[in-house]
């Protein structure tokens, strides 16, 4: 699978392809979503903190169908795509950010042959750029960056109680787990967060604090992750997502 990613990475055109089959069809490499079968619930309660278009709703429905979605994505087109395609009861999605700063603030989407890669939509410039270059050369030549205003909030004025929280902020992960501690504390969800070499670390010293254990998926199974296991992932140009679970003993052994 891994050769797979690194093959299509390599051709500009074979991303786009596969970015626009993953954002607008729901195809997807991210195991993760399998987690969500750790929960006891048939209708557990799940916080999608960057729905893109919807693709982490439909994974996460293929596990549990009757799950209740809250759903964040304050870029409007992606908004509008989630809205038209999700009209069920339990499927609630909003047109805005998660963060700890609760004034607006410029979102970025590079765009590249006429296409937004959306899922790669940041806040922060400088950290998209660093992100860029782990998939592609001469981003300055080749890429435009779209500006947009968006409203963030903060997940502890919402009164939610997740099971499991889903972070995929490209880069601004921290600013959202600092906006949702009380939650996180209160409720112990389950978290996935992509991992970010800018602020992964910082997330994972302050989640150690309160309880929590690091994780990897690999085979269906839950790995402990460590010191080797990171440095490995730091050097990858593949996206990864890291599992915290504070109760392991409360969940399922099977995945």
């Amino acid at each position: 699978m891994n050769f797979l990613k690194n093959f299509i990475k390599k051709n500009t055109f074979l991303t786009i392809i596969a970015d626009y089959l993953i954002s607008f069809y729901g195809f997807n490499f991210e195991k993760e979503y399998r987690i969500i079968k750790l929960v006891k619930k048939k209708n557990p309660t799940i916080v999608d903190i960057g729905g893109n278009r919807g693709e982490s709703i439909k994974n996460f429905l293929r596990y549990k169908r009757l799950s209740k979605i809250f759903c964040f994505e304050p870029k409007k087109n992606s908004f509008n795509h989630i809205k038209k395609k999700y009209k069920e009861k339990n499927i609630k999605i909003f047109n805005y950010g998660i963060g700890s700063n609760s004034k607006n603030l410029i979102l970025y989407t590079p765009k590249i042959y006429n296409y937004e890669f959306s899922g790669l939509s940041a806040t922060n410039l400088s950290n998209l750029k660093f992100r860029l270059n782990f998939f592609f050369k001469n981003i300055n030549k080749k890429f435009r960056f779209i500006k947009e205003e968006i409203k963030l909030k903060k997940l502890d004025e919402l009164n939610l109680k997740p099971d499991l929280i889903k972070i995929d902020t490209e880069g601004s992960e921290l600013d959202v787990i600092n906006s949702s501690l009380k939650t996180i504390k209160r409720h112990a969800p389950i978290l996935i967060i992509e991992f970010n070499h800018k602020n992964f670390f910082s997330i994972q010293q302050k989640l150690f604090k309160i309880g929590y254990v690091s994780y990897i998926l690999k085979n269906k199974n839950l790995n402990i992750t460590n010191n080797k296991i990171l440095k490995k992932i730091k050097k990858e140009a593949n996206l990864n997502n890291i599992i915290f679970i504070k109760n392991k003993l409360l969940y399922e052994n099977k995945t």
